[in-house]
């Protein structure tokens, strides 16, 4: 049994198909191109890529600290429950 029959049974069968990310307000940083996509092939200086694999948030260029732990966090938040 997989993890979606498992679920189903848990909630009832309530689970549905994932839904595409909503936008998510954070406080302005003040580091020119932190939260912006990472497109293939760029490269922002000082900024760290933050990408998780199976997410729906696209790979992100973030300043060091508080911002790419956000990013990081978003990032696996969006991966539960499979890629959309």
């Amino acid at each position: 049994m997989g993890a979606t029959e498992t679920a189903k049974r848990w909630n009832g069968g309530r689970l549905g198909a994932a839904r595409p990310g909503m936008d998510v307000q954070r406080l302005a940083c003040l580091v020119e191109g932190c939260g912006t996509e990472a497109v293939p092939g760029g490269h922002r200086r000082w900024l760290i890529r933050v990408e998780v694999v199976g997410s729906r948030e696209p790979a992100r260029w973030y300043c060091r600290g508080w911002c790419a732990s956000y990013g990081r966090a978003l990032a696996d938040v969006r991966a539960i429950g499979g890629a959309a």
